[in-house]
């Protein structure tokens, strides 16, 4: 099968790194000849003067095409309009150069150009919606509800939104909340699979003596003690995050314990939620705040205890699933977690997730977190890793995509 598989995100993004690659490279091994996949993505100028040329040369070596395009961010709303039109400009020369069995496109700029691309070729379509990407602009505040404008493109939006419903042969979300939601919207069951955010684990869940040297190695470096417990956030930290929700979860914790440290892995600026969590009472000493690569996150997981994720649960969020909390179970650390999405059906499946709906339940369910990390954890016949690798596994995922592939092989003769 040739795919021409369409992205907005980069594969140089953090994003692309642990949502896009992994899945690609992964089918690709799993398949062989049988998936050809080439690959339309937009990345940011900085990351691919930095990364580009590397992975261009690690895609060859893995028999996958990739035609990276320019994104651009300025002027806001113009930069989008025309991003959208070299997209649609690039994937109509793919199309005319190659006869693709079908096209996978990733969220809704994306899917929208598969949209119409399947419409003049009457091949079939992926879409790979992931979450309900204009609520979620809307919820997030990108799109706010008062401007004319912003109202305009969250219509216009939710418009193509149906169409593309209608139109996509597979449809693709993170959550049995989302497919839910699609089948009281009159989408039929049988184009909906659902696939959460899925982790490496041979990445993420480290062999013993690698782990036990990571945590050493990195708890110097950062002057924390080996006993001390360290929770642990990856990943963008934004309003929509909650970052209130972190607060009251490490205020909670050290109010429990006082050797609690708290590790922030991300690219974005945080000094104020350090300013809020001194003016709380939680020691400036014992926070650290780093922006480290994909690819030594595992690393630093290793140095911590317990792993923390957060969101504004907003009506998007149905259809969100936590790419961070694979990663946490994959190297065996339980998770406080908001009940977005499948969260509650998860902790029913898995111990050592610990969700909460509301503000008020983070203190209770510290508590219980902490006594879990703290005795329970050892009590588990097998580890974390081991008991969450079938549901939230790459091997998982790629099952998954896998038999929507082996559909539209059947479904194109």
């Amino acid at each position: 099968m040739r795919v021409l598989y369409l992205t907005y995100d980069g594969l140089t993004d953090p994003l692309g790194q642990s949502q896009i690659l992994p899945y690609l490279v992964g089918l690709r091994g799993k398949l062989g000849e049988e998936f050809e996949p080439d690959i339309i993505s937009f990345e940011k100028k900085y990351r691919y003067e930095r990364q580009g040329n590397a992975l261009r040369e690690f895609l060859t070596t893995k028999g996958i095409r990739w035609y990276p395009q320019r994104f651009h961010d300025r002027p806001r709303v113009l930069a989008k309009v025309y991003d959208l039109w070299i997209f649609g400009q690039m994937a109509s020369k793919k199309v005319e150069e190659v006869s693709y069995t079908a096209y996978h496109a990733r969220s809704y700029v994306a899917g929208w150009i598969a949209h119409q691309i399947s419409q003049r070729t009457g091949r079939p379509w992926i879409f790979d919606m992931r979450g309900f990407w204009a609520d979620e602009r809307r919820d997030n505040g990108l799109w706010p509800v008062s401007h004319p404008l912003y109202r305009r493109l969250y219509q216009l939006w939710k418009a193509r939104e149906r169409t593309m419903l209608e139109s996509a042969a597979e449809i693709v979300v993170l959550t049995e909340a989302a497919k839910n939601t699609l089948e009281a919207w009159g989408v039929g069951s049988n184009r909906i699979t659902v696939i959460p955010c899925a982790a490496d684990f041979d990445s993420f869940s480290l062999p013993p003596p690698e782990r036990i040297k990571a945590r050493q190695t990195i708890r110097k470096a950062l002057n924390i003690p080996f006993e001390g417990i360290v929770f642990v956030y990856s990943g963008s930290m934004g309003s929509h995050y909650a970052p209130e929700d972190v607060v009251k979860i490490m205020t909670a914790a050290y109010q429990l314990r006082k050797d609690v440290y708290f590790l922030l892995l991300t690219p974005h600026d945080t000094g104020s939620l350090q300013a809020t969590l001194k003016s709380r009472g939680f020691p400036p000493s014992q926070y650290q705040a780093l922006s480290v690569s994909h690819a030594d996150i595992p690393l630093y997981l290793a140095a911590a205890d317990i792993g923390v994720a957060t969101v504004k649960p907003t009506f998007s969020k149905v259809a969100s699933s936590f790419t961070k909390l694979a990663e946490y179970l994959a190297a065996d650390l339980p998770v406080i977690a908001t009940a977005i999405g499948d969260v509650e059906g998860l902790a029913r499946q898995i111990p050592g997730i610990f969700p909460y709906r509301h503000p008020s339940e983070i203190p209770a369910t510290v508590r219980k977190l902490l006594d879990f990390s703290l005795g329970g954890k050892a009590v588990l016949e097998v580890p974390l890793s081991v008991l969450s690798r079938p549901i939230l596994g790459l091997e998982a995922a790629l099952d998954r995509y896998q038999s929507i592939y082996e559909r539209i092989r059947k479904r194109t003769g």
